[in-house]
């Protein structure tokens, strides 16, 4: 339980003490994630230590996994918040190929074609944490160089 006290100055000119209680339990990854370089997608899974969701101590337990720069948009991040299953200790998301701002690079050496993008695991459903994770992925689809022959008669 975390306890933070606020000021607040209010436009008549007073100062305003606030103390505010953060329920907070603490929670983190189990080893890295795993990503998965898909045919159409980028694909991110992961485990936690606690629940990701549901109910713990007697505290609701949410947590969000989203692109960078994208948490407004809903095909751009999953909330766990809005999936009760009765709580699990691992989530992850999916991102199309072309989705949420993915970039897309064409690389010379080795050649193919490289989608990047920075996806955030964020534990606490309003402030950012020293749990939460921001991950550089990217994938590379290789070229394949490929000679074909065929015999004719004329």
């Amino acid at each position: 339980m975390c306890v933070a006290t606020l000021q607040l100055l209010l436009s008549t000119g007073f100062l305003l003490h606030v103390k505010v209680t953060l329920a907070f339990i603490e929670n983190e990854l189990v080893g890295p994630p795993s990503i998965q370089c898909k045919a159409g997608a980028i694909g991110m899974h992961f485990r936690t230590t606690r629940l990701f969701n549901g109910q713990e101590k007697n505290e609701q337990i949410t947590g969000k996994v989203y692109v960078k720069g994208n948490f407004n948009r809903p095909e751009c991040r999953v909330d766990y918040s809005s999936q009760l299953h009765g709580g699990i200790q691992d989530g992850g998301i999916t991102i199309g190929h072309g989705s949420c701002n993915m970039d897309r690079q064409r690389v010379l050496s080795p050649g193919g074609v490289m989608f990047s993008l920075v996806l955030v695991i964020s534990f606490h459903p309003l402030f950012v944490t020293k749990y939460d994770k921001v991950y550089n992925v990217r994938c590379l689809y290789k070229e394949v160089t490929q000679i074909v022959t065929t015999h004719f008669d004329v």
